[in-house]
């Protein structure tokens, strides 16, 4: 009995350390405390301000300082060393994951936090609502001009049109932005102000920016613009980006939500990307109108009396 008394002193104390800990590590920071610059898609900034607002509660001594950009500039943070860790909505090639272990040479860790989509949106009184995935890649690239539509976009953005595997076997073309035609903008939040009051525009942005039922920014947003179905070539269907047609890869456009850590030990970057991992960062991302890395889904049992 004494051992185990001993053994549940030794746990309690070791649980109760890990919200207090005072070991500085190679960036004077741990998992739990310190101080860190996080790279985002400015897309996702909604969900990002909710995942550190409730870190930060949680571990009163840790600070995320995020920093929203295009990969390209994220990848010159790293050159600079203003970045830590970075949060992509993509995998990054071997090539680039090979130049940042050979700079900060460290084994480099990503983690799938999720899932996210762009999203195509019109005027409220654009005619048309829905659009083929043939169609859609022509307007954006250097076919002809299908609708007379131009096309607003960020040109940072991060792989806005990574097409998922059910859909790309189905496609031949190749996506080339036809800079005749296309609006450039600084933010997902311009593009959508824009085509807003701008008939046969389409606009592409991030989901969080008009998902999210619980940030007012969101609920805003979706009242301003018309959100497009895009028709999938592997069942002639039409498609809107809801939680569920993502998650069954009936959307034909989906983007994982990738977290990098490249600190090189079990410092704030790897702390951070782990709490979003977990069952209170998971909710966030549902909540948020994206889809969980971890969804489960929930169990209905029907009692018949």
């Amino acid at each position: 009995m004494n051992k185990i008394s001993l053994l549940l002193t030794f746990a309690v104390f070791a649980i109760l350390g890990c919200q207090d800990f005072n070991y500085e590590g190679k960036g004077k920071d741990v998992a739990t405390a310190g101080t860190i610059q996080i790279g985002f898609d400015s897309g996702d900034s909604l969900l990002v301000n909710q995942w550190i607002e409730l870190f930060e509660f949680n571990y009163p001594k840790a600070h995320v300082v995020p920093k929203f950009a295009s990969q390209a500039q994220l990848l010159n943070w790293i050159k600079q060393d203003s970045i830590q860790a970075f949060v992509l909505h993509n995998e990054l090639s071997k090539d680039k994951q090979d130049w940042i272990c050979e700079k900060r040479n460290i084994k480099m860790r990503a983690t799938i936090l999720g899932y996210a989509a762009p999203v195509f949106i019109v005027s409220k009184n654009t005619s048309f609502s829905e659009l083929s995935l043939v169609e859609l890649l022509r307007i954006f690239s250097n076919s002809a001009n299908f609708r007379n539509c131009k096309v607003a976009f960020d040109p940072n953005g991060i792989n806005i049109l990574q097409i998922n595997d059910t859909a790309q076997k189905y496609i031949s073309e190749k996506v080339n932005l036809n800079t005749n035609k296309t609006i450039h903008f600084a933010n997902s939040q311009q593009i959508i102000d824009y085509v807003s009051t701008h008939d046969n525009t389409i606009g592409v942005v991030s989901l969080n920016l008009i998902a999210s039922k619980k940030d007012r920014l969101a609920m805003s947003n979706i009242k301003k613009v018309k959100v497009l179905s895009i028709g999938n070539i592997a069942n002639n269907a039409y498609y809107l980006p809801f939680q569920s047609q993502i998650k069954a890869k009936q959307y034909p456009f989906i983007q994982p939500l990738i977290g990098y850590d490249f600190q090189g030990y079990s410092g704030l970057g790897n702390g951070f990307i782990t709490y979003v991992r977990s069952q209170p960062g998971q909710i966030i991302v549902k909540k948020s109108g994206l889809i969980p890395a971890f969804d489960e889904g929930r169990t209905i049992e029907i009692i018949e009396e």
